[in-house]
């Protein structure tokens, strides 16, 4: 079975779970071939994965006239499927779908406009947050499948190594409790409630020099994200360790992870990566994120700092039991776990014809 996957992107903040559910599918028999634009970084990881890549821009991408070349590519590949990232992509194989004459997926990682997916064939939605606002857009159930994002999570096995390596570099000791937040600096991301609440919590615990909190991330909020922190008289508590490639020895070296996020979260990666990484994990109560939690984390009402900080107090005294639930849920969300789902699509797909 050969599969196109269209990405109308150059770099992913999510690449390498990204590349692992393909290596996962090519082990189950298909042939993938990927599509994404040039530059960046996301096609120089997958070459180096073994992967066949061709890279294209198309002229305007919300207008599939002008994204002849995608076809062109289509054409020389000859795939049995087509299997879309990101709105843009979904539209322009969409509009050629028919004169192809092969099916196009869809994944969905957010709440999208339904304009984008009108010629898709079948949409996958990563949580049931999505399936149900896609609903709610006109789709049809019998043409959807949620299939859940996912990572390798034996790859985020705690390297005990690395723990002890960045802790020291940060001169915490094994009684120190570290948390960790991660994700693009912009406001609903919630990195100011997380601030606010952790100020709240180490005031209120008598012992704030047992408690650091890293940041993760950039974006247009970071300047104002250090402010607070000088604000909230926390600053040598709290470190921003800017953009991550690889998140994991952050993961390793933390104690707590929390996504305080307020917006739509279709899913929540960051989260899935941390308790793949055995750490407790606390939420929001925000789409995706309670889906993947349920019951195995702690999850707060968006926007309540006081719910925020209890929840903090609580994983600080209880991480090893939080951490060990957290990780048996992850594996619900094994990159072959979810391969094996897709794969099963692909067939029942051309099967139906």
């Amino acid at each position: 079975m050969k599969v196109l996957h269209y990405v109308d992107d150059n770099v992913l903040s999510w690449a390498q779970p990204y590349i692992q559910l393909l290596e996962a599918l090519r082990k189950l028999g298909c042939e993938n071939v990927i599509t994404c634009r040039p530059g960046g970084t996301l096609s120089g990881l997958l070459q180096s994965s073994g992967f066949e890549v061709h890279t294209y821009s198309p002229l305007i991408s919300s207008l599939p006239v002008f994204a002849r070349g995608f076809l062109k590519t289509a054409l020389r590949v000859k795939p049995d499927i087509i299997h879309t990232r990101l709105s843009s992509a979904a539209n322009i194989a969409g509009a050629y779908a028919k004169s192809l004459n092969v099916p196009v997926l869809a994944t969905i990682d957010k709440f999208p406009k339904a304009k984008y997916y009108k010629n898709v064939n079948h949409i996958i939605p990563c949580s049931r947050s999505v399936a149900e606002y896609m609903l709610t857009q006109g789709f049809s159930r019998e043409n959807m499948t949620v299939i859940h994002n996912a990572v390798d999570v034996k790859s985020y096995a705690r390297n005990e190594a690395v723990r002890k390596a960045v802790r020291q570099s940060e001169g915490l000791s094994d009684e120190d409790i570290c948390f960790l937040g991660a994700g693009r600096f912009v406001d609903w991301k919630g990195f100011d409630d997380l601030l606010t609440a952790f100020a709240k919590f180490i005031n209120a615990s008598g012992e704030p020099e047992k408690f650091s909190l890293w940041l993760a991330g950039d974006g247009p909020e970071r300047g104002r994200l250090h402010m607070l922190a000088h604000t909230l008289g926390i600053s040598e508590r709290v470190k921003f360790w800017g953009f991550a490639g690889d998140i994991r020895p952050l993961l390793w070296g933390a104690d707590v992870y929390v996504h305080p996020s307020w917006g739509d979260e279709a899913f929540g990666l960051s989260l899935l990566e941390a308790m793949s990484a055995g750490l407790p994990a606390i939420a929001s109560r925000s789409g995706g994120m309670t889906e993947i939690l349920e019951s195995h984390g702690l999850l707060f009402p968006k926007r309540n700092i006081d719910a925020l900080a209890d929840c903090m107090n609580e994983a600080s005294h209880n991480t090893q039991a939080l951490g060990r639930s957290c990780l048996k849920r992850a594996r619900d969300f094994d990159t072959a776990e979810t391969a094996r789902h897709t794969f099963s699509l692909y067939t029942r797909v051309l099967k139906d014809g």
